[in-house]
């Protein structure tokens, strides 16, 4: 779905074109872009979310 096929990692740009997607159409092109940074801030926010999360459940598990 949303991860990267080698890594298995969900990227900000795979999340917020996905995202994009979903969004009502037609957008006027200032509005598109206001959109896809806050998109990309978010997406930004939850990948290091989970990259936090990943290494305290590694921590966890030794």
């Amino acid at each position: 779905m949303f991860k990267n096929a080698k890594t298995g990692i969900i990227t900000a740009k795979t999340l917020s074109t996905r995202i994009l997607q979903e969004l009502p159409k037609p957008l006027q092109p200032t509005e598109t872009r206001f959109q896809n940074c806050i998109l990309c801030l978010i997406a930004d926010e939850l990948t290091r979310t989970r990259q936090l999360l990943q290494q305290r459940t590694q921590h966890q598990t030794w």
